[in-house]
C-alpha cells in the first residue's frame, strides 16, 4: 500500500508545521493528490487516520482534492495530461512511454501528495488563554 508511504511524509510535514508554531490543535487539512500518484482516496483516508492516532492530529478532517498531471516528451516534444499515457500496460504506469516516439515521458506535475492548506488552533500571543485558528498554505 504505497498510500501509506505517501501520507506518512504529509503528516510529518504537518506535525513539523504544528511544533514550530506551537499548536494546540490542528482542526483540518487539506492535501492535493496528484492524477499520476496513481493513489486510492479510501486508503490515503485510512493511511492518515491511522499515522494521526496520538497525535496533534487526531481527529483533524482530512480534504483530499485532485491535481491534474502532466507530461512531456523531450524527444518528440509531445505534451498533455494523464490522458497522453496509454495505460494499457501496467508498466507504463511507473514508466510512463510517449505513444508517438516510445520514449520516456516526463513527469511535470501531478505524480505526487502535496499539503496544500493546514489549519491550526495556536495559543494568543497576548496571554495564552485563548486559541485562535490559523492557517498555513505550502
Amino acid at each position: 500500500m504505497h498510500e501509506y508511504g505517501l501520507m506518512e511524509g504529509v503528516v510529518a510535514r504537518v506535525l513539523e508545521e504544528a511544533g514550530v508554531r506551537r499548536a494546540t490543535g490542528v482542526p483540518r487539512v487539506h492535501v492535493e493528490v496528484g492524477e499520476l500518484a496513481f493513489a486510492s482516496r479510501p486508503a490515503l483516508e485510512a493511511a492518515f487516520v491511522s499515522l494521526s492516532k496520538g497525535t496533534i492530529l487526531e481527529g483533524a478532517e482530512l480534504v483530499l482534492s485532485e491535481t491534474r498531471g502532466r507530461v512531456r516528451c523531450d524527444a518528440c516534444g509531445l505534451s498533455g495530461g494523464a490522458d497522453v499515457i496509454d495505460g494499457s500496460d501496467p508498466h507504463d504506469l511507473l514508466l510512463p512511454l510517449c505513444h508517438v516516439c516510445g520514449s520516456p515521458l516526463i513527469v511535470l506535475e501531478g505524480r505526487g501528495l502535496t499539503l496544500k492548506e493546514l489549519t491550526l488552533t495556536v495559543p494568543e500571543a497576548s496571554d495564552g488563554a485563548e486559541a485562535r485558528e490559523a492557517r498555513s498554505r505550502s
